[in-house]
């Protein structure tokens, strides 16, 4: 290298400049390897026996799922909230689930009910520049194709089509969301 009053000769520097950049640019694009996803997630059930899962499905077409370990009943605040997790051996095509989330999801404007939904799904998404949650929607409200979308992707959670990993990131605050306390006892005795 050919250093003249610490500074470096300027074809040195081009080359640094031609071969540095493309470098990092390759593993800055690579350390956000996730840039969209959609996740659908179970956060409780009427029977406490059945696990609470999530499965995360991201913008290279990859499966991802967890499930609760050793479900049982518990009072709000004594959850345990233990998962284990899987990568499945399923790939999906990303740009057609994205679509039909979209088109079925995000473009289309619901009706809010006035009673209190006992439904234990929700979606979260980051789509393009587009980051959200779906809460609390369940198949009353669900049109048959969307209900068939949600429960095909419900589907891909099969442990004996999938390799256990150590951990994968899910939307937690959804996945250990409470239980709904019960409504007070209207019974008014006299």
């Amino acid at each position: 290298m050919l250093i003249i009053n610490g500074i470096m000769n300027v074809p040195e520097i081009n080359a640094v400049k031609k071969y540095l950049i493309p470098l990092l640019m390759v593993l800055f694009s690579s350390c956000n390897d996730e840039n969209e996803y959609i996740q659908i997630t179970k956060f409780y059930s009427e029977d406490p026996s059945s696990p609470r899962f999530a499965i995360k499905i991201n913008n290279h077409g990859k499966v991802y799922f967890c499930l609760e370990k050793n479900p049982k009943f518990s009072f709000p605040g004594e959850e345990t909230f233990v998962f284990d997790y899987y990568k499945s051996k399923h790939s999906i095509s990303w740009d057609s689930l994205k679509t039909v989330f979209e088109n079925n999801f995000l473009k289309k404007s619901r009706k809010k009910y006035q009673e209190i939904s006992h439904s234990s799904l929700s979606a979260s998404y980051r789509l393009d520049k587009n980051i959200g949650v779906i809460e609390d929607f369940d198949y009353l409200i669900l049109e048959k194709n969307e209900e068939k979308m949600i429960n095909d992707l419900i589907k891909l959670i099969d442990t004996s089509k999938a390799k256990p990993i150590d951990y994968y990131p899910f939307n937690i605050e959804i996945l250990t969301k409470p239980l709904p306390m019960p409504p007070p006892d209207t019974i008014s005795l006299r």
